[in-house]
């Protein structure tokens, strides 16, 4: 019975650090910029930088 609650214990560790670091990181981060554009082609929000819109971690913010 012992060896089960190990391998329990062992499987729920590792489960709970997977799904922590499968949240975005953009989602976590207080300093990520405004999303201000739509790359079309991955179908993802941005930042226009350098004249082009870049695919990066950003709040969308929906007004």
């Amino acid at each position: 019975m012992r060896r089960w609650i190990s391998w329990v214990l062992l499987i729920g560790t590792l489960s709970v650090i997977g799904f922590w670091r499968a949240i975005p990181t953009g989602a976590q981060d207080d300093e990520a910029p405004r999303c201000n554009c739509y790359y079309p082609n991955t179908g993802r929000y941005g930042v226009i930088r350098w004249g082009d819109c870049r695919v990066v971690d950003c709040w969308i913010i929906l007004e």
